[in-house]
């Protein structure tokens, strides 16, 4: 659940000069610093909403900071004012059970990466939102179409790099090419390398289970088999994934050769 109404809600009134927030701490970081735009301007932070709604618990320091509740309600609420990405409305977009602050986050930091990235290039405010919502799109693909969701944590601010980068070709803007590492040019071998441990892992787990397959009770036997199946099918869903953005590559590095001109 994402409270960005109830966030809204404080920073409209603080806005209308309807409530007081405590004063925004001078030693406060900048980019953590928000104006208001309402009647009164004045200037808010996570920590001071935080502290008017109580949605707060104890530091290590020993003094209080926001929940992490009220810190993504916070940065959704901007992400949508800012960047017209409504994390809430994606957040409804992907299976009940996968609805949580891991995806949240997720949503809010590819967003974010897109954001800084295409503002950077000096694209337009359109643009900008679109890389945003491309990249909150992907990684609502990504939470619908993973059993196991937690990677995307390591994911989302790819994702934005990526939403971003499109961004940029979209608009005519060449990046330049980074030296590639070794390991980007040995990627095939050690892909060969992991499949091979992969494999070895899996049948030294498996076929001492093999000569108990008669012995085992029917309900066994079929969780084992829904287990490798979804298991197989979970692999070949990701391998395929990179192996299509590969190959979608060399498509576009393709240029078909001019038609010759039959003569009699």
């Amino acid at each position: 659940m994402v409270y960005t109404n109830t966030i809204g809600a404080v920073i409209d009134a603080y806005g209308a000069g309807e409530i007081e927030l405590k004063a925004v701490d001078p030693k406060t970081r900048k980019d953590a610093v928000y104006v208001t735009t309402g009647i009164v301007t004045s200037q808010y932070t996570c920590q001071t909403v935080a502290a008017f709604l109580g949605w707060t618990n104890r530091a290590s320091d020993g003094g209080v900071q926001p929940t992490r509740t009220c810190r993504i309600a916070f940065d959704a609420w901007h992400a949508q004012h800012q960047t017209g990405v409504d994390v809430a409305a994606y957040l409804q977009k992907i299976p009940a059970k996968k609805q949580t602050t891991l995806a949240t986050e997720a949503i809010l930091t590819a967003t974010k990466a897109a954001t800084r990235q295409t503002k950077e290039a000096g694209l337009s405010d359109a643009a900008i939102r679109s890389a945003a919502n491309d990249a909150a799109k992907e990684v609502v693909r990504e939470f619908k179409g993973d059993t196991h969701s937690n990677i995307i944590e390591n994911r989302a601010a790819r994702i934005g790099a990526e939403a971003a980068t499109k961004a940029k070709r979209a608009a005519g803007i060449i990046d330049d090419l980074p030296e590639l590492p070794a390991f980007v040019m040995g990627i095939r071998d050690s892909l060969r390398q992991s499949r091979q441990m992969f494999l070895a892992n899996f049948y030294e787990k498996l076929d001492p289970v093999l000569p108990y397959i008669g012995q085992l009770p029917e309900h066994v036997t079929k969780s084992i088999v829904k287990e490798l199946r979804e298991s197989a099918e979970e692999i070949q869903r990701r391998l395929l994934r990179s192996a299509d953005a590969f190959d979608a590559r060399i498509v576009q590095n393709v240029t078909p050769h001019p038609r010759k001109r039959l003569t009699a």
